[in-house]
């Protein structure tokens, strides 16, 4: 390792290490600082790593989590940017701070698999002298980032319309994304074939491919047509007609083809074959690999740690990355049914007899996945209170005008007259607004932004065994945390 590697790495933990003495995460700055001293640093420092990458709009943390929990379970050392710091500095500080990671994985004993930073459990399986990174990475920065570390596997979760004041239009980001694909040829991606944006990155590249997606039997379960939406690809990305769809799951999701050109839903390697039961807190589901049109292959029952549509897809893109990396499929299913949330994505926290449940939020369609994760036990929300809390900074997205195409009648039809909701954040005023068009009278709703007292006013608005939402968009939920952490004592979101 040469000096300028030694002096970045040195400058980035002592910077990490400044951070968090004042209470600060120090996810991105070390990686800055470690990039001024030697710009080439992630490509130095991820060479003796196999390199994982998951991007997309919704689901990368999620994702990468379950990927992290499967090579747990396979007894696989790694490294993650676990905080979800997914920009170049973030990559960055994940190598510098982890630097140590390769030396302690050769030291290992066959069976071991303790490394500083990661805790998983002690298993059988024997250890490769190969660590794994896994790295969460924004959609807009992957063309920066991949071919610094030509990763063996690219996992896309989905696309959907997000913060268009920095990514600008879907097929702008799309077209970034495919860029990046085209620099890396020898990386294997995953993609969702139920996502006509996503599934198009497969289209004229040499790279292998492996798909997931739903049955029209699994899709069944899930979906509501009614309240489907497809404005976000209603339209084929090659002859521009319109989209014919043999089901849906959620939003543009689902067997779309098209009639003029023939661009339609490849045949998924990994399906969600069925949805054996959805309950508040997990889901409970039959997967399958092989051709999921009629050569199916075999067939697994697992229990997903989380609730709600989007996560059964992004458990299936961790599946399909275990199955492209050839580990063993009960340590896949074990992984799903053992994960823990990561923190803000339905971090749920006790509060004496009552739940605190903190689901981030940050565009339309992942918005109206909440809610209809909450209206899936509307016999319930009676006994709930919600809180939304809607910052506009740049990490938020500084354009909120994605609030009116969020479906909050449908909250409002769900609800009890005269629930109170909470609204806070630097966009109060203008979610309040939204709220009054969506149907609540103005005396139900309660702008309170002061963080403290809205957490307190929102466990008082609880009943006994009740949940109260806290629905933020992401600095606002940095912010939150922060302030339910010290309360309840819980980790620190870099941990």
């Amino acid at each position: 390792m040469d000096l300028k590697i030694k002096a970045a790495i040195t400058v980035s933990r002592i910077v990490s290490a400044a951070c968090r003495l004042i209470g600060h995460g120090g996810t991105s700055l070390p990686g800055k600082a470690a990039l001024l001293l030697c710009p080439d640093i992630i490509t130095k420092l991820s060479a003796g790593y196999r390199v994982i990458m998951v991007t997309g709009t919704n689901g990368k943390t999620t994702t990468a989590k379950i990927i992290c929990r499967i090579l747990e379970c396979s007894g696989i050392p790694y490294i993650t940017n676990k905080s979800g710091a997914n920009l170049k500095s973030g990559i960055a500080a994940t190598f510098a701070l982890n630097s140590s990671a390769l030396k302690a994985a050769a030291a290992l004993p066959k069976g071991g698999t303790h490394i500083k930073g990661n805790n998983p459990p002690k298993v059988s399986s024997p250890v490769t002298a190969q660590v794994y990174a896994v790295l969460e990475t924004d959609e807009a920065a992957l063309s920066i980032v991949s071919p610094l570390i030509k990763p063996e596997i690219l996992v896309v979760t989905n696309f959907f319309r997000d913060q268009l004041d920095r990514y600008g239009e879907l097929n702008t980001l799309i077209s970034g994304v495919a860029r990046a694909i085209g620099q890396i040829r020898e990386t294997r991606l995953v993609l969702n074939a139920d996502d006509s944006l996503c599934a198009s990155l497969a289209k004229d590249v040499p790279n292998e491919k492996i798909f997931f997606g739903f049955s029209p039997e699994a899709a069944a379960v899930v979906s509501d047509s009614s309240r489907t939406i497809l404005s976000d690809a209603s339209y084929c990305m090659y002859c521009k007609n319109k989209y014919s769809y043999s089901f849906t799951t959620y939003a543009h999701l689902g067997g779309f083809s098209c009639p003029v050109c023939g661009y339609a839903r490849p045949v998924p390697n990994v399906c969600c074959k069925s949805v054996v039961s959805r309950a508040q807190d997990h889901t409970s589901a039959v997967f399958t690999t092989g051709n999921c049109d009629g050569g199916v292959t075999s067939s697994y029952n697992v229990r997903i740690n989380l609730p709600g549509t989007y996560n059964i897809y992004n458990a299936l893109a961790a599946f399909s990355c275990s199955q492209s990396l050839s580990l063993p499929a009960d340590h896949a299913v074990e992984a799903l049914g053992s994960f823990k949330s990561g923190f803000g994505r339905m971090e749920t926290v006790r509060a004496g007899n009552k739940t605190i449940q903190m689901i981030l939020v940050k565009n339309p369609t992942g918005f109206n996945q909440v809610l209809e994760h909450m209206a899936s036990s509307a016999e319930e929300l009676s006994a709930c209170c919600f809180a939304i809390v809607i910052n506009d900074r740049i990490a938020d997205g500084t354009d909120i005008s994605w609030l009116w195409d969020v479906r909050f009648e449908d909250l409002h039809s769900n609800l009890p007259e005269k629930t109170m909701i909470l609204v806070s954040g630097i966009r109060s005023a203008e979610m309040a607004v939204r709220l009054k068009y969506a149907g609540f009278p103005p005396s139900d709703i309660v702008v309170e932004d002061d963080y403290a007292a809205l957490i307190e006013k929102g466990l008082a608005g609880t009943e006994d065994d009740g949940v109260f939402y806290l629905l933020p968009t992401y600095t606002a939920m940095l912010d939150l945390r922060k302030i339910l952490a010290r309360k309840y004592k819980l980790g620190k979101y870099w941990h």
